[in-house]
């Protein structure tokens, strides 16, 4: 029966003091403490809290208190004020539960011609097919860096169909990448070029959102990358991408 009066909220010396109290009728604090074996200090406290919670009434015969068991049918009112507590919590719960979980960005830094190779390699290796991918690149400075991941980057573009938006400056350079006949980047439809509006340039970097990413990546005589790993973060360059690209020059 104790285990009852736990489950709608009454603490284990509650539950207690307020079954001896309906065997007995009413009584004292000595009285419960006798009947249901335990210290009075503890009767006592359970005691406020019964009549805190409104199951138990106090009269004063004297000077001595008397408690009084409300009748077991009145702890309904108990779990209906439960109810009520819980039904004003719920709207803040469901807020709660609603709100999208944030994650700190996974922010990381290589440097070196073979840690940023690498970084590359497995940023294509990472990519699934179909994949969209925003991309703003120095052509030349990609080609005189990493001429042998730009002809991976070309041929895996092709074979597993990534869609790729590409800004690129408007140079000998780029035109002639472009144009190569020989190049699947020439030839590959979902591979589309623009060149920076108003002459814009790019200066030794190439810049890339994929998959949730954000990668920045210096081609200066000082090679190193930057990669910010958060949805948000990418969503966010990706709008900024996306006006640049609408401004952009048709190649």
């Amino acid at each position: 029966m104790r285990n009852i009066l736990q489950n709608i909220g009454l603490g284990e010396n509650e539950s207690k003091t307020y079954l001896a109290l309906l065997q007995i009728g009413e009584g004292s604090i000595l009285d419960i403490s006798k009947h249901c074996d335990l210290k009075r200090p503890t009767v006592y406290s359970a005691v406020e809290l019964l009549l805190t919670k409104g199951i138990v009434t106090q009269s004063l015969i004297g000077k001595r208190k008397r408690f009084h068991p409300k009748p077991p049918a009145e702890l309904l009112n108990l779990l209906r004020q439960k109810e009520r507590e819980f039904s004003a919590a719920l709207p803040q719960l469901e807020a709660i539960a609603n709100v999208p979980r944030v994650t700190k960005p996974i922010t990381r830094y290589y440097e070196g011609v073979h840690p940023v190779t690498s970084l590359y390699k497995r940023i294509m290796s990472e990519i699934k097919e179909g994949s969209i991918m925003y991309t703003a690149a120095s052509i030349q400075d990609m080609l005189s860096r990493f001429p042998t991941i730009v002809d991976t980057f070309d041929e895996l573009v092709y074979k597993w169909k990534w869609s790729v938006k590409e800004l690129v400056p408007k140079n000998k350079s780029t035109e002639e990448y472009i144009s190569h006949p020989a190049r699947p980047a020439s030839q590959n439809q979902r591979h589309q070029f623009k060149y920076l509006p108003n002459a814009l340039n790019l200066y030794d970097v190439d810049f890339m959102i994929v998959n949730d990413m954000v990668v920045i990546i210096s081609l200066s005589y000082d090679i190193f990358a930057i990669t910010i790993e958060s949805k948000n973060i990418a969503a966010s360059f990706e709008s900024i991408f996306k006006t640049a690209w609408i401004a952009g020059e048709p190649t």
